[in-house]
């Protein structure tokens, strides 16, 4: 019987869809909120991995978004500004990733330059809506994160949302065709125009609860006669457990995958012995007697 168990465990076990692996959540602190993004360490390694390099070492500290489109994307990572000053940050990486996931709305990507399929900088950016052209380019988009919650994609949009100037050419003091702005009325812009990612660093995951271990209790089991044979129901286990009853030297073996386990044994008078054991945790036994 033992054998039996453990034969069907193992087939469960690996018939079970494997958990995806995914990165950590990244928080980014900008001029108008807070985007939490869970990132794709699964889906595109090396693009997170240097993500992770570049915010770690605050690569990305008093950047801002260089560019807005409209119902499409938001760009950032790019460009730093400080005491006014406006340096690059780019810098070409050979990631190797290819497109798994697609640019759809809330998604977080990388920039290419063109032609350049396989090799991206520091800059990504945010999905505005949903891109199917990205997927379709032979630039390879590397979608390597999604917004995380309500309140960050409210942040995204209020983002896209703000106004857009094209200061090619130098108007207002900048050089790029589609900067997002806010409070600008006219004139050269000034830091305070500019909408800043503070910085961006990894949210540390909320440390596990524990929950008291598992007891049964004599009122869980049921005993009924049938017959030659003693039908014993368990009830109320954590799923998955493992059951084993015992009476008079008779043993029997089941398992709980929906929470209820059910065994026979043979019929005869004496102390039931029952023994539980959830997953992850130490066996729990209760005893009954039996007329």
């Amino acid at each position: 019987m033992r054998r039996v168990v453990l034969t069907l465990f193992l087939t469960l076990l690996a018939a079970a869809p494997a958990r995806a692996a995914d990165g950590p959540t990244v928080r980014f602190d900008t001029s108008l909120g807070n985007i939490d993004v869970r990132l794709f360490a699964d889906a595109a390694p090396n693009t997170v991995q240097t993500f992770l390099r570049y915010a770690a070492a605050g690569a990305y500290d008093s950047s801002y978004f260089h560019r807005s489109v409209r119902d499409f994307v938001i760009q950032g990572g790019g460009y730093r500004s400080v005491a006014g000053q406006t340096t690059p940050i780019n810098e070409l990486i050979a990631d190797g990733d290819t497109r798994t996931r697609s640019n759809q709305r809330g998604t977080l990507a990388v920039a290419r330059l063109p032609g350049q399929p396989n090799r991206s900088t520091s800059q990504w950016f945010f999905n505005q809506s949903d891109n199917p052209a990205l997927d379709a380019s032979a630039d390879n988009y590397t979608v390597f994160g999604r917004v995380n919650d309500r309140a960050s994609l409210a942040v995204m949009d209020a983002i896209g949302a703000l106004e857009i100037i094209d200061g090619s050419g130098g108007q207002a003091g900048s050089a790029f065709g589609e900067l997002p702005v806010r409070d600008y009325a006219g004139g050269s812009l000034t830091d305070a125009n500019l909408v800043f990612v503070r910085s961006i660093a990894v949210v540390p995951e909320p440390a596990p609860s524990y929950a008291l271990p598992f007891a049964l209790k004599r009122s869980m089991v049921a005993v009924r006669r049938k017959g030659k044979r003693l039908l014993v129901t368990v009830r109320r286990l954590p799923a998955g457990t493992n059951v084993v009853a015992r009476l008079r030297g008779r043993t029997a073996v089941a398992a709980a995958p929906r929470g209820t386990a059910r065994l026979a044994l043979p019929r005869r008078p004496g102390k039931l012995r029952v023994t539980v054991t959830p997953p992850g945790e130490e066996p729990s036994a209760a005893a009954l007697r039996v007329r």
